[in-house]
């Protein structure tokens, strides 16, 4: 009796230590971004340039995530909230090496300071990024804060599917 109530508590051991190694193996590997975005490119109405949207803008990233992006929209994808502040709207897309990440992304613009703060939620991507998931932020680097600038800092987590 005694020896099969070992054997029963070996087997249950066994067993949960089998499924918290798959499942800690299972987890989505989350990996820190930081990094700039630079050389910013003026608003585009292009509806070829911007297909399938109206307006389009093109930047650079380097850092932990490097590669080429753009900001896609339609016109009206602006919300006017409480008279002073706007809310823009965007998909994004970053191509890396590795692939490519898809963003949607939100933007608040304070029409009195010309401050603007942006987050994106990761839907997914190309390559590595497919099956993404996770945040990115980015501001104006600068001291004033005020849009439009150039060169903006990136931060944010970028969480890889596990095969």
């Amino acid at each position: 009796m005694k020896e099969r109530r070992c054997l029963i508590v070996g087997l249950v051991c066994a067993v949960v230590l089998c499924l918290t190694t798959s499942m800690a193996l299972a987890k989505d590997v989350c990996q820190k971004q930081n990094a700039k975005i630079l050389n910013i490119s003026e608003s585009v109405i292009d509806p070829e340039l911007c297909a399938p949207y109206e307006l389009c803008q093109f930047f650079e990233v380097i850092g932990t995530l490097n590669g080429s992006g753009g900001w896609f929209r339609d016109l009206d994808w602006t919300t006017v909230v409480a008279g002073d502040t706007v809310v823009l709207w965007a998909e994004a897309k970053i191509e890396t090496n590795k692939g490519d990440v898809w963003l949607k992304e939100r933007c608040i613009l304070h029409l009195v300071t010309l401050r603007v703060s942006c987050t994106s939620m990761v839907w997914g991507g190309t390559g590595e990024f497919d099956g993404a998931t996770g945040w990115l932020a980015h501001a104006p680097s600068s001291q004033s804060g005020a849009f439009p600038d150039t060169t903006q800092l990136l931060r944010g987590e970028i969480c890889l599917a596990s095969d």
